[in-house]
């Protein structure tokens, strides 16, 4: 039977990314993705970026159990069509196994993210054998709760029938086509219509001149880096020795966990107000929280064993407690950690980019974009503590925020005033699904070198300034009319910019 294939195929194929994969599965799997060519990467984006298992049980499917102009309907994860380099080869839509040449192309996607029906961002993918996909898809369809409903029925029972589940849904039809012209198998963009303005802020002739970067990774170790209760205990010229407690809320590691949370005096050396995502909102942050980082910009790999015992014996005797996990949690997680060359407390994503004087920096998880300037601690954090440091201290950022690095004031609030714009937000918002703003918001969206002289470059940023300015107040949401007239004005000042 499965030799004759099948005119309709339905399914929901497993979920499991590749990096969560054994590496006998990946051994035993490998030649399935590799034969389908979606899985062609380098050493780097392989350990980086999220491939799914499921991606190549889709082409399997096709190819194996699917007639020729036959359907197949799957349940996948949204990023399939929308992350960057993770669904890059699954977006060729063709099989060319074994000297095949068979295109396939998506008739349809019912997209379920705005209301969570599945655990994570999940679509209705319609697919179709030997038909060359064609651009723009004009059946992307996005479902939500009915606006009317009250937030008690806004819930589905496990046994509800579709015809009781679609009257309280409704779905807003979209168009769909990859972000990059030059790119077919870029991540998708999706709007109710795409515009000349859109496509000038997409256009990939125009250099970028900006570049994100992802904040600074603990490698399984986030629990022994974070810090919480921190109580000044002793002052003196060189350094605050600062009573800390690690905070285990968010370790995960079950090596960390048995050896549990600790509290020490350290010195403030290498302590640091830190913003993860739960810090900030768009143009604001509203509170902080402090990391340990043993770097410096000119180690940026770690400062070296003997060094750091010679200038902060305490913090050095604090991460040794953890020498053995930390150096475990390195091996298996670290980006191209060397044992041998490496202090065994090192970070990842760290460089001389960690200390700028100035960073815009957004979420990686939100529904719509959010970013906001920072500097340092005095300058950025509300209700800041002037006894903790002496020193005004920079302000780092953790593994789920991304960020540009800029040393000049007034060009870190023009690009912030960009990408938080209403109208570019839309742009970024169409392509990005909300648990994956990474550093392709700068790689994707073209923004013009900042110059003094450009009057609409300079009134972006003083719009911006006056949105961060606001959103310090206390009050500030009590300036709700005048924070929408001030983003209407950016709009219309970045429609300008485009022209």
């Amino acid at each position: 039977m499965i030799d004759e294939k099948f005119d309709y195929v339905c399914g929901n194929p497993p979920w499991i990314a590749w990096k969560s994969m054994s590496k006998t599965y990946r051994i035993g799997t490998g030649e399935v993705w590799r034969s389908y060519g979606i899985f062609e990467k380098n050493a780097y984006d392989k350990k980086t970026t999220h491939d799914d298992f499921g991606m190549a049980v889709t082409y399997v499917a096709i190819d194996q159990y699917l007639k020729n102009n036959g359907e197949m309907v799957f349940i996948l994860p949204s990023s399939f069509l929308k992350s960057g380099k993770g669904g890059h080869g699954f977006r060729k839509f063709h099989i060319s196994r074994n000297g095949q040449d068979i295109p396939f192309s998506v008739e349809s996607v019912d997209s379920f993210s705005n209301e969570m029906v599945f655990t994570i961002n999940s679509n209705i993918v319609t697919f179709k054998k030997n038909k060359k996909m064609v651009y723009p898809m004009h059946n992307y369809n996005v479902w939500s709760f009915k606006p009317d409903l009250l937030p008690k029925d806004r819930k589905f029972d496990n046994h509800d029938h579709w015809y009781d589940v679609k009257k309280k849904l409704d779905f807003l039809p979209l168009k769909a086509q990859p972000i990059s012209g030059k790119d077919i198998q870029s991540q998708w963009l999706t709007l109710e219509e795409i515009s000349d303005f859109q496509n000038k802020v997409l256009d990939k002739d125009s250099k970028r001149v900006y570049a994100g970067r992802k904040g600074i990774e603990p490698a399984g170790a986030k629990g022994v880096y974070i810090l919480k209760d921190l109580t000044v205990k002793n002052k003196n010229q060189n350094y605050n020795t600062v009573n800390v407690t690690t905070d285990f809320s968010r370790q995960r590691r079950q090596d960390f966990l048995d050896k549990g949370p600790i509290t020490r005096d350290i010195e403030d050396t290498f302590i640091y107000p830190m913003l993860g995502g739960r810090n900030f909102e768009r143009w604001k942050v509203r509170n902080n929280t402090f990391m340990v980082v043993p770097h410096t910009k000119n180690h940026k790999y770690g400062i070296p064993e003997k060094t750091l015992l010679n200038i902060a014996p305490n913090t050095f005797d604090f991460l040794t407690f953890y020498k053995e996990e930390l150096l475990a949690s390195r091996i298996q997680n670290g980006k191209f950690f060397n044992e041998k060359l490496h202090p065994f407390y090192r970070l990842d994503n760290i460089g001389e980019y960690t200390y700028s004087t100035y960073k815009v920096i957004w979420k990686e998880q939100v529904n719509s974009m959010s970013a906001v300037v920072i500097s340092n601690y005095e300058e950025s954090i509300p209700n800041f503590d002037e006894s903790l440091f002496n020193e005004n201290k920079m302000v780092v950022v953790d593994s789920k925020v991304l960020y540009l690095s800029l040393e000049n004031k007034e060009e870190a609030y023009y690009v912030c005033g960009i990408i938080n714009s209403p109208n570019i937000r839309e742009i970024i918002d169409g392509y990005a699904i909300n648990t994956n703003r990474g550093t392709d918001v700068l790689s994707n969206i073209y923004i013009p070198k900042f110059n003094n002289n450009n009057s609409t470059q300079v009134k972006i940023s003083r719009i911006s300034i006056e949105l961060h300015d606001i959103h310090r107040l206390p009050d500030w949401k009590n300036y709700t009319e005048t924070i929408n007239d001030l983003e209407l004005q950016l709009s219309n000042e970045i429609i300008k910019l485009y022209k």
